[in-house]
């Protein structure tokens, strides 16, 4: 496994400051669905900044720990496995926490991308538990109908007009 981690380094560690540098559109688009969600005052608003902070929090952790093999230099065997199981768990967290984005950004919207939000979720919420225990079988589906959702939900902001801000009453 260190042998692994030594040989690719280099890509190893570029893909990581993708993973992290993808987190700008994706803090961009929580945004927009925060501001979008209380101008129109929508179920859920108050949990899409949370869900985003959460999600950006364990991508942070999940791209760090391979850095962190990758620049070990001294690391033993066990070590290298001790923190691939740990970045195997912060992966597990990654999707718990981008299924709770996903319920809460599809909470407000149209039934269909609700229910496409609600499999996306299901799916990753899956494919945490099964990964703990090895089970690879969600490994592509999973983060393939995140982007999907995502995707949709894009488009229908697109073609959506953005909500006027509600008054607040008059006395």
């Amino acid at each position: 496994m260190k042998a692994f981690y030594a040989a690719h380094g280099t890509v190893i560690v570029i893909a990581q400051a993708i993973g992290v540098l993808a987190l700008i559109p994706l803090v961009m688009l929580a945004r927009a669905l925060d501001r979008r969600a209380r101008a129109s005052d929508e179920a859920g608003r108050r949990w899409i900044k949370p869900a985003a902070v959460l999600v950006v929090i364990t991508e942070i952790v999940t791209n760090a720990v391979p850095v962190v093999i990758v620049t070990m230099s001294s690391a033993t065997p066990a070590s290298a496995h001790s923190l691939t199981k740990l970045e195997d768990i912060a992966d597990a967290i990654l999707f718990v926490a981008l299924a709770m984005f996903t319920v809460a950004v599809a909470r407000g919207q149209v039934p269909w991308l609700v229910g496409v939000g609600l499999a996306s979720a299901g799916l990753m919420l899956v494919h945490a538990a099964v990964s703990l225990f090895g089970v690879s079988a969600l490994e592509a589906v999973a983060p393939f109908s995140f982007v999907v959702f995502l995707l949709l939900l894009s488009i229908r902001m697109l073609v959506q007009p953005i909500p006027e801000p509600k008054a607040a009453p008059t006395a």
